[in-house]
């Protein structure tokens, strides 16, 4: 989802935390300044406004206007995309305040529903607590990071591995789940509490952080009366555990029919991919600083999952120092680039990004100085420094919005090359390490090493080794817990040993596209992996 510059306004004057904190919006003409209160003032074009906490008394200055909110109505900063979009959402809505590109109106829930199904991108506008983060505070890590961990972490960065989470969210391919051969197309958030839908991938997300070894927090808030949630991968950091780098991207989708079918390959299956991948590949290292990879829900509804994450921190006792996100990566037309979207004062931190794509993505970006319309707003409103990665063609994908956002219109290479720049900017931040394995008489009497490559086609190359001489059992298992393969059983010698799977089962046949489990057992000795083919 979709483009404000940012004016921050602090003071005294802060309410508690709240996932909606009561809001006054006013519109400010040029030269029209709020002193002394707390407010969000932004400039969106041809107007300017300013968003307040409602128990702020604001005196009536010449040159503003209050806009007033019926009750069950959210205010809304939207951008239409097309003519026939502007005079939808002005059929659908209350219109507050209309300019050039942007506009305010209000919306009760039945209206909000209307609105999903139209060509726009909006903003839900509250009034979010500022936390107490300073910009100019030098950034983490940097300069620090070991470069061959560096150079380890972001090779680690699969496309074959980002392609295939990218098409089990929008439902390209199978997937399993709890035992079961699942698939889901549509990713609505008002499909929340069916047991399908964006549960199952709500469900999905949580198994495959949970199986890379991460405790998962859901965060459940409302988007009108339905209940939706964030998923929340937490890396505990070892030096700074109470400094937070948040990597996130929402894994809600939109669409013009939304109660059929939508299935946001690129918005946002591409982005949710890269933050899956980045937990996945950070797994095996320690970091300074505590990660929370998070999955927003309800953020084409108006960004509200980002707006509960942040409106929480406080309460939750997270000091979030940095906030990176990701919209909408794997889709170009004539542009194979990136476009770095933040506000001047997290000038640093989008630099540090922008290095990183030189580095390892190896393809043009710019920098956009005007933000709108996705996860990284919240944050900055509160004025954490924060910025978005969005692939330079997205206001020209075809099928934004739409039932026809499928896998086949998207570049996994784009996707992945900014993931792998996206990698490289969080080690910078956080400054991971290997692993401390123990001495030699304590280890484990039997490891196992991740299998190379991961994922595959069709052909693995499995590391082990063993402490003495053992009769050994090498197996492969479907998330199912059935036998697939047995790969070696045999009395081995102590030592390193190499091994290969072919992609084949009992009989000789190929199996099918999926994650799978390798499984080394010595008695009571248990170790195992998972691996993901991918034909």
């Amino acid at each position: 989802m979709r483009h404000a510059v940012l004016l921050l306004l602090f003071s005294a004057l802060l309410l508690l935390d709240s996932p909606a904190a009561a809001t006054q919006i006013v519109v400010l003409d040029d030269g029209v300044e709020l002193e002394d209160v707390s407010a969000i003032v932004r400039d969106v074009g041809d107007f300017r406004f300013a968003v307040l906490p409602d128990d702020v008394i604001v005196p009536q200055l010449e040159g503003m206007r209050r806009l007033q909110l019926r009750d069950g109505e959210d205010a809304f900063l939207v951008d239409v995309h097309s003519a026939s979009a502007e005079r939808s959402v002005f059929t659908s809505s209350r219109r507050l305040v209309e300019g050039k590109n942007f506009s305010i109106v209000a919306a009760d829930a039945a209206q909000t529903r209307v609105l999903d199904t139209l060509s726009v991108c909006r903003e839900r506008l509250i009034w979010i607590e500022p936390r107490d983060v300073d910009p100019r505070t030098a950034l983490p890590g940097l300069a620090r990071v070991d470069a061959e961990v560096k150079n380890e972490i972001v090779d680690g960065i699969v496309s074959s591995r980002y392609a295939q989470i990218v098409r089990e969210l929008s439902g390209n391919i199978v997937f399993w789940l709890n035992d079961n051969l699942e698939s889901t197309d549509n990713r609505y958030t008002h499909t929340a509490g069916t047991g399908d839908d964006i549960d199952i991938a709500a469900a999905y997300l949580q198994d495959r952080f949970e199986a890379a070894g991460y405790d998962v927090i859901r965060q459940p808030f409302q988007v009108n009366a339905t209940t939706t949630d964030n998923i929340i991968a937490v890396k505990t950091g070892t030096t700074f555990p109470d400094e937070i780098i948040t990597v996130g991207a929402h894994y809600d989708a939109i669409s013009e029919d939304p109660s059929l079918r939508a299935p946001g390959a690129e918005d946002n299956g591409s982005g949710t991919a890269a933050v899956l991948q980045l937990a996945e590949v950070f797994a095996d290292y320690e970091t300074e600083r505590t990660i929370h990879f998070v999955c927003f829900s309800g953020e084409e509804q108006g960004l509200y999952g980002s707006q509960y994450y942040v409106s929480q921190l406080g309460a939750n006792g997270w000091n979030v120092i940095n906030a990176l996100t990701m919209d909408m990566i794997s889709a170009w037309e004539s542009n194979y680039k990136v476009i770095i979207e933040g506000e001047t004062p997290w000038e640093s931190l989008m630099s540090v990004f922008e290095q990183n794509v030189v580095e390892y993505a190896q393809i043009a970006s710019r920098k956009d100085y005007f933000s709108f319309g996705s996860d990284h707003v919240p944050f900055q409103n509160a004025g954490i420094p924060a910025f978005l990665a969005i692939d330079w063609d997205y206001g020209t994908y075809d099928h934004y919005h739409r039932t026809t956002d499928r896998w086949q219109y998207l570049d996994a290479s784009l996707g992945h090359r900014i993931t792998q720049a996206m990698a490289g900017a969080l080690a910078d931040l956080t400054n991971p390490s290997r692993v401390a394995t123990d001495a030699p008489a304590t280890r484990s009497a039997i490891s196992l090493a991740p299998n190379f490559p991961n994922p595959f086609n069709p052909r693995t190359v499995i590391r082990f080794a063993l402490d003495r001489e053992s009769e050994i059992s090498l197996r492969v298992y479907d998330l199912a817990g059935r036998h697939v393969q047995t790969i070696v059983d045999e009395t081995l010698g102590a030592g390193p040993h190499l091994a290969q799977w072919d992609g084949t089962d009992l009989q000789g046949r190929e199996v099918a596209s999926g994650t799978y489990l390798l499984r080394l057992m010595r008695g009571e000795d248990v170790v195992s992996r998972r691996m993901s083919l991918v034909r």
